[in-house]
């Protein structure tokens, strides 16, 4: 029957059951994606109300009569009378009341894959009472779901409209034939992430609720997550469905995506990036990145990464083809150099060319109010790795080009210890979290550790990069060797508050001992002692790397030295106290209060 004609026979019956009966208001939605009852005819009492009803389709909502019985009889598109029945159910909706009825379920449950949680699959009409036709607020739209797919778990949606935000929870731990309350969205355009309880992905779908206006949606999870296992039946999809009987499969969601330029081969400093032939990032630096950006999913992306003097991706001196999953969060990470055999080789024999790094499974933000953290070994002239951070191993055999999973640290300052396999000392580093609670945080191995071997590239450093974009190069901390020494030395030596530099004054070796007071109100003073005369440089960086204030610089002698922080340099907040002298770096951390 045309959908005129169906419209038709939907207000003679809504009539004919206002004559003698009060009224309730009634929705009617197809979501069986059962093959064998893609079209479907149903009666009411006996009267034939929707004639081949397809799956996926709806009904606006309807007058029908209240508190009396309405034999609801669900036949085969071809059927004759309701006698063909191959589903029937009783129902007696309360005057005023404002009810769906939502077909799902698959006709013999033993042809079909089992419901991971042990949930019956049999046909069945679904009852969503207490439905809202409207919602009363001002660019709101109100949003139930309904869990409609036979063979997929127990599930969580989580929704953002923010690229750099994973998303909040909006629905939680729903199992399949729940159906929720609405919930009060504002009309804007989200990208809702349906996943497992256990945090497993499922699916991503682009929810633009920007025209929706004051309306309602029932969305609803349809179809197979299994198709091949379920009699071939459609796939999985978010149906939306609005009071005036509309229904549409949501989209597949964008892909996220956040590219990060780690390649320290000075022919490579600065790059222009192209996407299928069009401009992406003009004059990309070394050491930059973007924040976090949608970018078309489940299609092939050629990237073209050229010269920053290039004309058009014609000029590219590499080029790959990505094609990122409905949903994905990862990153592109430009490393490597252009000419291996210009640069020192990887003392573990991998290639150094140049090359797009996929970090697959990425974060735009931390969860549970702590940081998320994933490393990746970017320096090509270093060996395997680990990283510690208070002799704890938090990255243990990492080899060049190596992406970690995400740590999850609680927000506060830490000493990150490079060594290799074996223990060696490379380098340390100050990486204060305490300001990042909730976000995702990349660290990259970054530059040349013989930057003399290599075309006097920029030397080697740690790179930390933030779902922003923002990126900055920690601070290097005190050398294991020297922080040893330093702390064999307290030992001997205890610092007491009567002469805060009795450790330097007993001892006259190349040292930065612990701003004092430290927390600092207003003024601190900075002891440190060189075992030889030389150059002396001594600073104040804040979190991001920057310098901030200037406590020393020039040669000083041999033997013990101190340096003032002046009242009221500083505002509140955490600091690094580094130290440069003879070829040698260290660090101490300093919080300024008020």
């Amino acid at each position: 029957m045309h959908t005129l004609l169906r419209l038709t026979a939907l207000t003679a019956f809504a009539l004919t059951s206002s004559v003698a009966f009060a009224q309730a208001r009634l929705q009617v939605i197809h979501n069986a994606a059962d093959p064998g009852a893609a079209v479907v005819d149903v009666y009411v009492n006996g009267g034939i109300l929707l004639d081949d009803f397809a799956f996926r389709a709806a009904t606006p909502y309807i007058d029908v009569a209240s508190d009396t019985d309405l034999e609801i009889a669900v036949a085969p598109g071809t059927s004759a009378s309701a006698d063909d029945a191959i589903y029937t159910e009783t129902f007696n909706l309360p005057a005023g009341s404002t009810t769906q009825l939502i077909a799902n379920g698959v006709l013999d449950p033993s042809m079909f894959e089992a419901n991971p949680d042990g949930a019956s699959t049999a046909f069945q009409l679904l009852v969503g009472a207490n439905a809202q036709e409207s919602e009363n607020g001002e660019d709101r739209t109100g949003v139930r779901v309904v869990h409609g797919a036979t063979d997929a778990p127990t599930v969580d949606i989580r929704s953002n409209k923010d690229v750099n935000v994973d998303g909040v929870i909006r629905v939680n731990d729903a199992s399949y034939g729940a159906i929720t309350d609405y919930v009060r969205t504002e009309t804007e355009r989200y990208i809702a992430y349906v996943t497992a309880a256990d945090g497993t992905p499922v699916a991503a779908f682009d929810a633009d609720l920007s025209e929706a206006g004051e309306t309602t949606l029932t969305v609803l999870a349809s179809g197979f997550l299994s198709p091949d296992n379920d009699m071939d039946g459609p796939a999985f999809g978010l149906l939306a469905v609005d009071a005036e009987g509309n229904a549409s499969l949501l989209p597949a969601a964008p892909a996220r995506l956040q590219v990060i330029h780690n390649a320290a081969d000075p022919g490579a400093a600065v790059v222009d990036v192209y996407v299928n032939g069009d401009i992406f990032l003009d004059d990309f630096a070394f050491r930059a990145a973007t924040p976090y950006v949608f970018v078309p999913s489940g299609t092939d992306l050629e990237v073209a990464v050229a010269p920053g003097t290039s004309a058009s991706a014609e000029d590219a001196i590499f080029t790959e083809t990505f094609n990122l999953p409905s949903g994905s969060t990862t990153q592109l990470i430009a490393n490597g150099v252009l000419a291996p055999s210009m640069f020192e080789a990887n003392p573990d024999g991998e290639s150094t060319a140049f090359q797009l790094l996929v970090g697959a499974d990425a974060q735009a933000a931390g969860r549970g109010g702590k940081t998320s953290v994933r490393v990746v070994h970017g320096a090509t002239d270093a060996p395997t790795v680990d990283v510690r951070s208070g002799g704890a191993i938090l990255v243990d055999d990492a080899a060049y080009t190596a992406i970690t999973g995400y740590l999850r640290l609680p927000a506060a300052s830490y000493t990150l210890d490079i060594t290799t396999a074996e223990g060696g000392a490379v380098a340390s580093f100050t990486a204060d979290l305490s300001g990042a609670p909730g976000a995702a945080v990349t660290v990259l191995a970054s530059g040349f550790l013989s930057p003399e071997n290599d075309m006097n590239g920029e030397a080697f450093g740690l790179l930390a990069v933030f779902g922003d974009g923002t990126s900055a190069l920690l601070p290097a901390a005190t050398t294991l060797t020297a922080r040893a020494e330093t702390e064999r030395m307290d030992r001997a030596t205890p610092m007491s508050a009567e002469n805060p530099f009795a450790t330097a004054l007993a001892a006259p070796v190349l040292a930065l001992d612990a701003p004092f007071p430290n927390p600092a109100v207003g003024s601190a003073t900075v002891p440190f002692s060189l075992a030889e005369a030389g150059d002396v440089r001594l600073a104040v960086v804040d979190a991001l790397g920057r310098e901030v204030a200037l406590l020393a610089e020039g040669t000083r002698q041999a033997g013990a030295h101190r340096a003032a922080l002046p009242s009221g340099t500083l505002a509140p907040g955490t600091y690094v106290v580094l130290l440069q002298a003879n070829g040698d770096r260290f660090a101490r951390p300093l919080t300024v209060v008020r």
